[in-house]
C-alpha cells in the first residue's frame, strides 16, 4: 500500500467524551495525519488514535489527541 494523507481541516466536534478519529488495520501501513482550523466545543472531548502495526505521523490542533 502506499503512503495515505489524511487533511482534516475546520470541523467542529460536538462529541462529548472520548472518540476514536483514525483507526489503522493494514500492517505497515503509512499515514500522514494533519488537523487544523477545528473547533472542539466540549473540554471532555477526547480523540484517539489507533495506529496499529503500521506508522503514523500526527501534525494537529486537536488538544486532547492521543498519539499512538
Amino acid at each position: 500500500y502506499q503512503k495515505t494523507r489524511i487533511n482534516m481541516y475546520g470541523n467542529v466536534f460536538h462529541h462529548k467524551g472520548e472518540m476514536n478519529l483514525l483507526i489503522n488495520t493494514v500492517d505497515g501501513k503509512e499515514i500522514f495525519l494533519k488537523t487544523s482550523a477545528n473547533m472542539v466545543m466540549h473540554d471532555e472531548f477526547k480523540v484517539n488514535i489507533v495506529g496499529g502495526s503500521g506508522k503514523v505521523t500526527i501534525e494537529s490542533d486537536i488538544v486532547n489527541l492521543n498519539r499512538p
